[in-house]
């Protein structure tokens, strides 16, 4: 975590700093001693220099008020000399000196000194308790934003915070007097209650020699070390009106180590679905339990709370992720610190499914426009309390939805109180699919907006969950999955596939790019560089298919050419994806098909808890216009005195019958591009056909002499009506044998049966698949249609 300072551990009287960053594990071996202290050393070179501290394993939790504990601090620092720090931590305190090698005796005498400390004057503590008030100021005045801090802290422990904050409470600095100080320091002062330890050029041996010589006159504590009562966290928020808008996060987990990962997990949450400009955080450990505290820098208090509360909820389910150890610093303070602050908790550890989360949120306002006994600001306090508990409990509550259906390990059909459909085949392979799909595809997409909805997907694809195309790319090959981008004229959305083994990995990365795509101006020009690439350029075989399409659907040219156009995939602005995105990602409108050797039920409760943060609608529900029919108002081509201009063109045919099946459509296109291949002068680099509701169409891509690609206008349709029926029946039935086959092998398939079972819900439902005998029937009646040109260049 980064380091940064917090209210909650104060450095002597004139300042408040955070420890360090304690996941990097110290290799210190600490040698208990029966009279004590207890001792660690760190042998390094350091120059001559030697770092030594003094912890004694009672702070600001143990002293009431909290401030006793730093005034007893500063007492001991000061008796024991100049060079001497005195710190308080919430468990701890500590007495730290830097001195030359030579001198290691002498300041090890030093340190015992302070911790000798005893009966302060009345002079002495008014004199630290008014620098310990003006240290106060001074920190409340250098970041306003700590008062979102002590919010956190009290909404997750309540009065158990309160030792949290070694400065205390100025309104409790009256109580702070000489014998509550004095009882301190001789209840808990002494050398069986304090750890010794030191890094630079000093053995474990020449330390111990130093400090039995040091401490033997040191008087001892009166009371043993105390235990803790178990701690315990409430969710909650906590609200205020102050200088400034603030957000802090206090969590609370059974050790560091968890606390640790949980503050990682959290604060990759928030910088993943930009809910945070920063997030800055500090681990401390505590006798019961370990708190992480964050400061996040957001405009989007309420939505950030929401994200934290679920992924809070999700790690009690799914556990955290794993996470690499961070470097330890190598300062001669650094290390020392960490080891001491471990030795303060030593053996106290919080129950295992300890994990909570405590909010305090600032907003912006003035109290000084107060003259009447009642606050006037109480009204927007409570307004804000409400709004920021109602977000977070809503995260909790997402994290564990309802499964409307059947499941079991073996399969799961579900939906979510928001509308998502979830659906999960367990099956025999070596690899999981997962699809996931949204409605509102390129069917809905106007003529100058062709290709939004594939540069969505492909942007889902490119860059998301907060990963760049780099991050993503790796984070792929790490777990041996594959993704891809996927839109038809029904939805948009992804495949990835996965070995099975990486299937819990798989399937929340798969979710996560498609809720969170990243769509960042950089991002988005990587995703349509990529979608241009995907089209072949202007010839290429997705780019004819739009050039049909503006033919065929000129109000929807998506619906047969999903993919876009070139200058359609150019003119899609940002925010035109955006707004696509910010429409159709809504729980009503999604479908998750999972395909592979899974737990169905596992993977559909881990879906769930994802999805059902989406909203039931979007703002503005893209209404389904479907395929159009094959129109007739709109004539392809042009006079003769254009026609004879290109030298690349395509060929269409179109027509209208009530039963069709592609196959045949597809059939009648191979053979006209084998007919026009044998003329000479002309080349067939591409054909294509489909269907429409109520008919099919047939393309071919001619390239050829000015003169002869003029000619082949006159003469198509008696070359097309001219085909053999025997060798047309022939066609047709080869085609729809491999079109069956095709389909047959593709839904045996983990990827292509997943990529159904998300699609199905937005499919129109059929009257049965059409047969051959309709395959063949479109065939002919494309046979006896003629032909139009459309000149491309």
């Amino acid at each position: 975590m980064d380091r940064v300072p917090t209210l909650l551990l104060a450095l002597g009287l004139t300042a408040c700093a955070s420890a360090p960053p304690p996941s990097a594990r110290v290799a210190l071996d600490i040698v208990q001693r029966e009279a004590g202290p207890d001792l660690a050393a760190r042998t390094q070179p350091s120059n001559g220099v030697v770092e030594l501290s003094v912890f004694i394993d009672a702070g600001a939790r143990d002293a009431d008020p909290p401030q006793v504990a730093a005034v007893a601090a500063q007492l001991a620092a000061e008796r024991a000399g100049e060079g001497v720090t005195g710190r308080v931590w919430p468990e701890g305190s500590e007495l730290t000196l830097r001195c030359s090698t030579r001198e290691v005796v002498a300041c090890t005498l030093r340190l015992a000194r302070g911790l000798s400390a005893r009966a302060p004057s009345k002079a002495e503590v008014e004199r630290l308790v008014a620098r310990l008030s003006e240290a106060r100021r001074a920190a409340a005045a250098a970041d306003p934003g700590r008062q979102a801090e002590r919010l956190a802290l009290h909404a997750l422990l309540g009065d158990d915070a309160a030792g949290l904050f070694p400065l205390g409470e100025a309104r409790d600095d009256a109580s702070v007097d000489a014998a509550r100080v004095g009882a301190f320091l001789a209840a808990h002062y002494g050398p069986q209650r304090a750890l010794l330890v030191s890094a630079g050029e000093l053995s474990i041996e020449q330390l111990s020699a130093a400090s039995t010589h040091a401490f033997k006159r040191s008087p001892r504590a009166s009371d043993q070390r105390g235990g803790r009562p178990t701690l315990e966290g409430e969710p909650r928020v906590l609200a205020e009106v102050d200088a400034r808008d603030s957000l802090a996060i206090a969590l609370l987990a059974p050790n560091l180590q968890r606390a640790s990962a949980v503050a990682a997990a959290v604060r990759a949450r928030l910088r993943q679905q930009r809910l945070a400009r920063e997030v800055r955080g500090h681990v401390f450990p505590l006798r019961g339990g370990a708190v992480a505290l964050l400061r996040v820098d957001t405009g989007q208090a309420s939505r950030a709370l929401r994200a934290s509360g679920h992924e809070l909820a999700r790690i009690r389910v799914e556990g955290e992720p794993q996470l690499a150890p961070e470097s330890a610093d190598d300062g001669l303070g650094a290390l020392l610190h960490q080891a001491g602050l471990r030795w303060l908790v030593r053996g106290e550890v919080g129950a295992p499914d300890l994990l909570e989360l405590g909010g305090g949120v600032t907003v912006t306002g003035s109290r000084a426009d107060r003259t009447r006994e009642e606050d006037p600001d109480d009204a927007r306090r409570s307004a804000v309390t409400e709004r920021m508990g109602a977000a977070l409990d809503s995260g909790r509550e997402a994290a564990e939805p309802e499964l409307l259906g059947e499941h079991d390990a073996e399969s799961a059909r579900v939906s979510l109180h928001n509308g998502t459909r979830i659906h999960v085949v367990a099956r025999s392979g070596e690899r999981v699919a997962i699809a996931v799909r949204f409605e509102g595809g390129s069917a809905e997409e106007p003529p100058l907006l062709h290709g939004r909805a594939a540069l969505l997907a492909m942007a889902t694809a490119t860059a998301c969950a907060g990963r760049g195309p780099g991050s993503l790319e790796e984070r792929l090959t790490e777990i041996g999955a594959r993704l891809e981008p996927r839109v038809d004229a029904d939805s948009w959305g992804l495949l990835l596939t996965a070995p099975a083994e990486r299937a819990l990995a798989a399937t929340q990365l798969a979710m996560d790019c498609a809720i969170d795509p990243w769509l960042a101006r950089r991002h988005v020009t990587t995703a349509r560089s990529r979608a241009r690439a995907r089209l072949g350029g202007r010839e290429g075989p997705r780019e004819l298919r739009a050039r049909v399409a503006e033919v065929l659907a000129p109000e929807h040219p998506g619906a047969l050419a999903p993919w876009g156009s070139v200058d359609g995939v150019a003119n899609a602005s940002l925010d035109a994806v955006r707004d696509l995105a910010h429409r159709t990602q809504r729980g009503s409108g999604l479908s998750v098909g999972v395909v592979g050797p899974v737990e169905a039920d596992t993977i559909a409760a881990m879906i769930a808890r994802r999805a059902a943060l989406l909203p039931a609608r979007g703002d503005g529900r893209p209404t389904r216009s479907g395929s159009p029919a094959v129109p007739s108002a709109r004539e392809p081509g042009g006079p003769p005195a254009e026609v004879l201009q290109p030298t690349f063109g395509l060929l269409l045919w179109r027509v209208e019958t009530p039963r069709a099946h592609p196959a045949g459509a597809k059939a009648f296109a191979a053979l006209m591009r084998d007919g026009l291949s044998r003329i000479p002068g002309v080349s067939t680099p591409w054909h294509d056909a489909g269907v429409t509701p109520g008919g099919g169409w047939a393309a071919v891509a001619v390239v050829g002499r000015a003169e002869t690609v003029a000619a082949l206008r006159t003469g198509l349709h008696p070359a097309s009506t001219a085909i053999d029926r025997g060798r047309l029946a022939e066609a047709s039935a080869r085609a729809f044998a491999r079109y069956e086959a095709t389909r047959a092998v593709r839904s045996g398939r983990a990827g292509g049966e997943a990529e159904a079972l998300a699609r199905a819900p937005f499919l129109t439902p059929g009257e049965g698949a059409p047969d051959a005998q309709a395959a063949r029937a479109l065939a002919e009646a494309l046979a006896g249609s003629e032909a139009h040109f459309l000149p491309l260049r």
